[in-house]
């Protein structure tokens, strides 16, 4: 998965493994980092909004996950936790180093949620 910006608009290409082109889905306004959980569901920070948003395995989206995190710039989804390094605090005040958030993930039968 590779997420681009490309005339004010964000989209994530899948790939193989190979560099084959699968799929390409339209996503946030600036895709800045992207994870994919165990369930296939891929979460996208976005610079724009400062939030991460949630598409399932056909890249229909879920909803947003977090909303007011400051300037994500990288995610890493580890057992069940999710990892977003950010570069503002939530005064909007810029770091010269980034930070890390804590979230968890919960899967229902039918969406992701994270706390």
């Amino acid at each position: 998965h590779v997420a681009k910006r490309s005339n004010n608009s964000g989209w994530i290409n899948v790939l193989t493994p190979g560099g084959t082109f699968i799929a390409k889905y339209r996503t946030v306004v600036k895709p800045t980092a992207i994870g994919i959980d165990v369930e296939g569901y891929t979460l996208v920070c976005d610079a724009e909004t400062k939030s991460v948003h949630v598409y399932d395995v056909t890249g229909q989206e879920c909803g947003m996950a977090v909303e007011n995190v400051g300037n994500p710039k990288g995610i890493v989804l580890d057992n069940g936790a999710v990892y977003i390094v950010c570069t503002l605090n939530q005064l909007h005040q810029r770091h010269t180093t980034g930070y890390l958030q804590k979230y968890s993930l919960h899967h229902s039968s039918t969406s992701m949620m994270i706390t």
